[in-house]
């Protein structure tokens, strides 16, 4: 039979049994409204998504089984099941929050990784970072002068084990 979409999979789906028709609005509001417009967009630049998203900046849909990424739901919708494992909905431009179906694509988490590096956002992703590469070579630099690792903390107000493996590349590996 083959693996199917979870759109395609509602007919089995506690929401959607005859008893249940009517009880649940979830997946039937705006959200999945506008990502139904959206799917049959030819636009160039990024669509924002309008409604919830979380601190990192992706956008969340309430479909009928529970909360989903705006993104991978019009990933899906646009491009279909993905047709490999550990599937993710990368965007090419960059940006969290767009929903633009000419923007999204299935990658492998190495595609997706290398497509943060390139358009500057892979520092993002660890959304409490207190670092920035400017800093982290700052780091490095005084520690190859001769800084103690309490110093270092001291001085940029972190923890000394963060400034040991940021010295040691066991973090910030692609500065």
């Amino acid at each position: 039979m083959g693996k199917r979409s979870q759109f395609e999979r509602r007919k089995n789906d506690a929401y959607h049994t005859p008893a249940s028709v009517g009880r649940s609005n979830r997946g039937s509001g705006k959200g999945i409204t506008f990502i139904n417009e959206v799917i049959l967009t030819d636009a160039k630049e990024c669509i924002e998504w309008p409604y919830y998203r979380m601190d990192n900046g992706y956008g969340q849909v309430g479909l009928h089984d529970g909360m989903h990424l705006a993104h991978r739901v019009v990933c899906e919708k646009a491009h279909g099941v993905p047709s490999f494992p550990d599937a993710q909905a990368a965007h090419r431009c960059g940006n969290n929050s767009c929903v633009n179906p000419n923007h999204v694509r299935w990658a492998t988490q190495a595609e997706n990784e290398e497509d943060k590096r390139a358009h500057g956002t892979w520092e993002m992703r660890m959304g409490g970072a207190k670092l920035s590469v400017e800093i982290v070579l700052d780091i490095r630099s005084d520690a190859a002068g001769g800084a103690s690792y309490e110093a270092l903390s001291s001085r940029y107000n972190t923890p000394a084990s963060t400034i040991k493996k940021v010295v040691r590349r066991h973090t910030w590996k692609h500065v």
